[in-house]
C-alpha cells in the first residue's frame, strides 16, 4: 500500500479550514475544505472522506488540487457548456429582428405568444440553423431582449 498524500500547504490550520468553509457558498467546496480540515485533526483519509461523503481516492485528489492551488482549487469546475449555434453577426441580426417584432400585417402574427415558430420560421432561411435547434430565451418583447440559441 502506498504512503499517504501529505498535505503541505501550511497557509491554513484546520481552524481556518473550517472558518473559510463557513464563508463559502459552494456545497462542494465546502465539503471539501471540512474533508480537509479533518486530516490535520488526526483523522485518517479514509475516515475524513466517509465524513465527507466521498471516496479516499477522491480525497487523494483533492489534497493535490489543494496543495497545487490552495483553497482555490477546490471550487467545482463547470463546463463551458454547449457552443452557440450562431455567430456574433447572426446573433445581432436576430437581436434587431425581435426588438423590432414582427409584421402584424402577416397572417397569424399579432403578437409574441408564437415566438418560437417565428423564430424558427425568420432563422431556419437566413442562418442555415434546422429548425430543431431554435428555442427561445429571454423576454423578447422586451427592448434588450435575448433569444439564445
Amino acid at each position: 500500500m502506498g504512503r499517504a498524500i501529505a498535505v503541505t500547504q501550511t497557509v491554513h490550520a484546520a481552524s481556518d479550514l473550517w472558518v473559510e468553509a463557513s464563508r463559502c457558498r459552494d456545497g462542494a467546496q465546502v465539503r471539501r475544505l471540512l474533508a480537509l480540515a479533518l486530516i490535520p485533526e488526526g483523522h485518517t483519509r479514509t475516515e475524513a472522506a466517509k465524513r465527507s461523503g466521498m471516496e479516499r481516492q477522491t480525497l487523494r485528489d483533492r489534497v493535490h488540487r489543494y496543495n497545487a492551488t490552495g483553497v482555490a482549487g477546490l471550487k467545482s469546475d463547470h463546463g463551458p457548456g454547449q457552443p452557440a449555434s450562431l455567430n456574433d453577426a447572426q446573433m445581432a441580426e436576430l437581436n434587431a429582428l425581435v426588438i423590432k417584432g414582427p409584421d402584424p400585417e402577416k397572417p397569424r402574427v399579432v403578437r409574441w405568444r408564437g415566438c418560437r415558430s417565428w423564430c424558427r420560421s425568420v432563422l431556419s432561411p437566413r442562418s442555415g440553423v434546422p429548425n430543431t435547434a431554435c428555442t427561445t430565451r429571454g423576454t423578447p418583447s422586451a427592448p434588450g431582449g435575448t433569444i439564445g440559441l
